[in-house]
C-alpha cells in the first residue's frame, strides 16, 4: 500500500543519490513519536529512509543525519538538520518507507 500527497512523474527537481546513514527524526506537530531508521537516498530536496514506526502524510518534521564531505585529502561526516514535510510512505517488507521534502538545511554547529 502506498501513501502519496503531490507525487508528480518525473518531477524531480534533484538528482537523488545512495546514502545509508542513521535517520533521526522528531515531530514538529505532535503526530507521531520520535523515530530514527536508516537512509536509502538523498537529494537537495528530500530524503527516503525507512522506519519501524509509522510516520503520516503531511507532517511536519525534523530530520538530523551525519553527511559524508569528500576531500582530495580527508573524508569526513558533518551533522546535517533539515525541516521539511513527509510526502510519501510505502509499506514494504514490514517496514515503513518515508519520503520528506525539505523545506531549509541547516548545518549544524560542531561544538
Amino acid at each position: 500500500m502506498n501513501t502519496v500527497a503531490a507525487e508528480r512523474p518525473g518531477s524531480r527537481r534533484a538528482p537523488r543519490f545512495p546514502f545509508e546513514q542513521v535517520v533521526s527524526v522528531r515531530s514538529l506537530d505532535g503526530r507521531f513519536d520520535d523515530a530514527s531508521g536508516l537512509s536509502r537516498d538523498v537529494s537537495a530536496c528530500g530524503i527516503f529512509f525507512y522506519v519501524d514506526e509509522f510516520l503520516p502524510v503531511g507532517a511536519m518534521v525534523e530530520v538530523l543525519t551525519m553527511m559524508p564531505q569528500d576531500d582530495i585529502f580527508v573524508r569526513q561526516v558533518f551533522p546535517l538538520r533539515c525541516y521539511g514535510v513527509v510526502v510519501r510512505v510505502t509499506h514494504e517488507m514490514g517496514r515503513c518507507g518515508v519520503a520528506i521534502a525539505f523545506e531549509k538545511i541547516e548545518v549544524v554547529a560542531e561544538a
